[in-house]
């Protein structure tokens, strides 16, 4: 089995690569070279897509690179060792050397390569196969280190009756890499400590080894670590601790003092961990995915718009188009509350019926009553907050008091039709006042905001800092979708000047922490570890590719001198902002943005000329950005001796 996938021809040993782009332009190269993938580009950036969901740098220098490709011809596992690690974002915050890189065909049988990982991550629990991959001398000596194990350990029952007993589910994001390391560091753990587990795994492969009625009525606890969207309708226990595959990784004697009662359940505490760490991250994710590059090539456009209606003299036409896109929000308020309540509550059908009552209402209101106003963001979270509890807790009391499933089943249908028509009733007898107060409120944010330079300075510090908290997290993604919420909320209510702070300080704050990392290893060049200089120069590339997850080891390092760091840094640019009221409505979000973006500034009003400038003072802003987070990052972040 290993020598139809891990070929002879397919082991690197010792070659000499700087960095990720390298490694991904290898892989590419090689699959090509070996009629593998022709679409050397394609691959490179399905493999880079896939890291932005997750990093796949595990520990001890290991990463396993994977990806799911139409182009992928046959299934193949490259085994790259490198002469000197690089920065890959992983678990214990190292470099990675050592790469098992899995290329997956979208038609393709994917027994062969599940088996395969399956082996690299028993492998990679045996600290005697981590020395010997490390030291192994040749292509051969890396195949016996698989050939040593004929099959692979999955005895996942018992027959010793007298053994505590456990059911877990693992499933991560793409169904690879961290669904079967899991899978496999639970069934070690199990083993070490003489307990049973049965791990119901959602993967590439399939759903395996479903949970039985049987298995939870002995199961002691039920560990669930997803990362995904899955239907746990089955599993119903009174002892379940939920975390992120990446938790049960690496904090598998956590996960099961938990379940054991060794460590004191604060359930409200495990619940907002869990909401924040888990859910909102399906919902950032899944939001960003659809909706974030729509906004943002609507606002270029409006800006576009924007610039003409200013500067030509018959423009009727122009404002009457801008006009008419504004009207968009009607159906965008909808597909956002449909998002919103489908990954939260997990109802199609709640986040269907809701989406369709708002679309209408604002149809109705709009074209029938000949109101200039929506629901509004306002009204849409304060329904979403009201379906979200009326499915949580409405749903479970239906759960415990009705023990006939046939019943229960009927009811909640009844349920469910009963919240789509008390939201009918609360948009119908709130539209107005939501819609009213909605408007209200940004609008007299954005003419506070017009006015007031310290105004735009505490908002753009604001998003700034946020988008620099978690470099790639929930905070991170919800700050995007948010401040292109506002861009476009305020957009319907003036189409000519809409409120771009937010979404101006969001676009750099992407690139902002990453690019001053550069600078810092630019000028602390002689001191750091050749490790810590790969690490900023990395971030800055990244960083320059518009991907803020290449700065994340610096808050692992140095903990709260990074966050000190990053609101200094956002408050000087959120000075910026605020002097030269910089207003970007797309593009580059670095200093290319001064050349192929498009921005607004007041820079030449400092000098009593009065019209705006374009782009100067977005370049003013990007370039000396970085160089001043470079500067203070070298007298807050000193290098570890």
């Amino acid at each position: 089995m290993v020598d139809k996938i891990l070929k002879k021809e397919y082991i690197f040993l010792d070659i000499d690569l700087k960095n990720a782009d390298e490694v991904f332009d290898f892989i590419a190269k090689t699959a090509k070279e070996n009629d593998i993938c022709d679409n050397v580009l394609g691959l490179i950036e399905k493999l880079k897509e896939r890291e932005k969901l997750s990093s796949t740098g595990f520990e001890s220098g290991f990463a396993i690179p994977h990806t799911q490709y139409e182009a992928i011809k046959k299934n193949a596992i490259f085994f790259i060792r490198l002469k000197e690690g690089v920065e890959w974002l992983s678990m214990d915050g190292q470099p990675s050397r050592l790469f098992f890189c899995i290329l997956v065909g979208t038609n393709n049988n994917g027994e062969e390569h599940i088996t395969i990982l399956g082996q690299i991550a028993s492998k990679l629990m045996d600290q005697n196969f981590i020395t010997n991959i490390q030291n192994a001398s040749s292509k051969d000596g890396v195949l016996e280190l698989f050939d040593s194990q004929n099959e692979l350990e999955t005895q996942q029952n018992n027959d010793t009756k007298n053994q505590d007993f456990y059911v877990a589910i693992s499933a991560c994001t793409f169904g690879l890499a961290h669904t079967y390391l899991a899978e496999q560091k639970l069934l070690n753990y199990a083993k070490e400590h003489n307990f049973e587990i049965k791990i119901e795994t959602h993967g590439s492969q399939g759903d395996k080894n479903i949970i039985t009625p049987e298995d939870l009525k002995r199961a002691k606890g039920v560990l669930i670590a997803v990362d995904k969207e899955i239907n746990l309708k089955h599993i119903k226990h009174e002892n379940i601790y939920s975390v992120r595959t990446i938790d049960a990784i690496k904090n598998t004697k956590h996960c099961f003092d938990v379940l054991n009662g060794e460590i004191h359940r604060n359930k409200t505490k495990e619940q907002i961990n869990f909401f924040f760490k888990v859910r909102l991250q399906q919902v950032s994710n899944k939001s960003v995915q659809l909706t974030y590059n729509i906004f943002r090539y609507m606002a270029l456009i409006i800006g576009i718009l924007a610039l003409i209606s200013t500067y030509l003299s018959d423009t009727n036409k122009i404002n009457d188009f801008i006009n008419v896109l504004s009207y968009s929000r009607f159906a965008v308020e909808p597909i956002f509350a449909y998002f919103l309540i489908k990954y939260l509550t997990k109802s199609e059908t709640s986040a269907g019926s809701i989406s369709i009552i708002i679309f209408a209402m604002n149809i109705y209101s709009n074209f029938i009553q000949k109101n200039n106003y929506a629901y509004g963001i306002i009204g849409v979270v304060f329904l979403l907050i009201i379906v979200y509890f009326w499915n949580k807790y409405i749903y479970v009391l239906n759960q415990k008091v009705i023990k006939d499933k046939k019943i229960q089943g009927g009811t909640k249908w009844l349920l469910q039709i009963l919240i789509v028509i008390i939201s009918l009733f609360i948009v119908y007898y709130t539209y107005d006042w939501f819609g009213k107060l909605n408007d209200s409120i940004l609008l007299s944010i954005m003419e506070y905001d017009q006015k007031h330079w310290w105004f735009r300075m505490i908002i753009a510090s604001v998003f700034l800092f946020m988008m620099t908290i978690d470099m790639g997290g929930p905070i991170n993604k919800w700050t995007i979708i948010i401040s292109a919420i506002l861009m476009f909320e305020s957009f319907a209510i003036n189409p000519t000047k809409p409120w771009l702070t937010p979404i101006t300080a969001q676009v750099l704050g992407i690139t902002m922490p990453g690019l001053s990392l550069w600078v810092r290893g630019k000028i602390l060049s002689n001191k750091l570890t050749e490790n810590e200089k790969a690490s900023c120069l990395n971030a800055g590339k990244q960083a320059y590719n518009g991907i803020s997850e290449g700065a994340i080891w610096s808050i692992k390092e140095y903990g709260w001198k990074t966050h000190l760091n990053n609101l200094i840094l956002a408050i000087y640019c959120g000075a910026v902002i605020g002097l030269l009221n910089i207003q970007t409505y797309g593009g580059y979000n670095m200093f290319l943005g001064a050349i192929f973006g498009f921005s607004t500034d007041n820079i030449f009003q400092l000098f009593n000329l009065d019209f705006k400038s374009f782009n100067i003072g977005f370049l003013v802003l990007t370039t000396t950005a970085p160089i001043f987070g470079g500067l203070l990052s070298v007298l807050t972040m000193q290098p570890k001796k």
